[in-house]
């Protein structure tokens, strides 16, 4: 299968390419990268990748798989992080000047947890300063752009996750919302036509290892209309 086929898929048909041996982690790691280096300059989406330890994770994902022995569901699957989330080895600017340029070095649980189900995690996505409105601009680095229309904004504050969801630049990724100040915010994105969202579930409060993903790919044949399809997954992580 090709690189571009690959770029394509999303997690639950990967998971099967995996396990059947039709394609590997690093394959479809390979294609996401490729996808961020043709078309992040267009929309700013990411504003940091690690391709070299997104590699490694994704070559040990590989030999477990071809051992019959993944982690989760989610082994070799390629995401992405929310430049508010700590993530060892990468910055966590938060879209704020007062915030340091130096490495993390511990992940923040959900970090933690991607990475103890093999997810690959392939960098950070842009954020307005500290999430705090609607709009994915600041002053570290720039705006994020709408794929639709790059004259246009993705939403926010998960706006690069999302405009790097609508372009497959990685398969799954991580946003969030302040439920109390901003109960509706998931409908930013959709009115922007555009939504990517990773979140915990509540029940992980009680140890229960689930992730609740909601993410919106394309739908080619409706795509005049800006219609999406939707879907809905739990995978379990244990």
């Amino acid at each position: 299968m090709s690189d571009t086929d690959l770029g394509n898929l999303d997690a639950g048909k990967l998971e099967q390419l995996y396990r059947t041996g039709e394609a590997s982690p690093l394959e479809a790691t390979r294609a996401a990268l490729d996808r961020i280096d043709r078309f992040n300059d267009a929309v700013n989406a990411y504003v940091h990748v690690d391709r070299e330890g997104a590699e490694k994770a994704a070559k040990a994902s590989a030999r477990r798989w071809g051992q019959g022995k993944p982690l989760s569901a989610i082994d070799g699957i390629p995401v992405s992080m929310k430049d508010l989330a700590e993530v060892a080895g990468m910055p966590a600017r938060g879209g704020s000047l007062t915030t340091s340029e130096s490495l993390c070095e511990e992940d923040c649980p959900p970090a933690r947890m991607l990475r103890e189900a093999g997810a690959v995690i392939l960098g950070k996505t842009n954020t307005p300063e500290f999430g705090w409105k609607a709009v994915t601009d600041n002053r570290v680095f720039g705006a994020s752009y709408n794929p639709w229309d790059t004259r246009l904004t993705p939403g926010g504050s998960s706006g690069g996750a999302a405009a790097a969801a609508a372009l497959n630049m990685g398969v799954l990724h991580q946003g969030g919302r302040l439920r109390r100040l901003d109960p509706h915010s998931r409908r930013v994105h959709r009115r922007l036509r555009l939504q990517a969202h990773l979140r915990l579930d509540p029940a992980m409060a009680a140890g229960d290892r689930t992730f609740a993903l909601s993410y919106r790919p394309v739908d080619s044949q409706r795509r005049r209309r800006g219609a999406h399809a939707q879907r809905d997954r739990a995978l379990r992580l244990s």
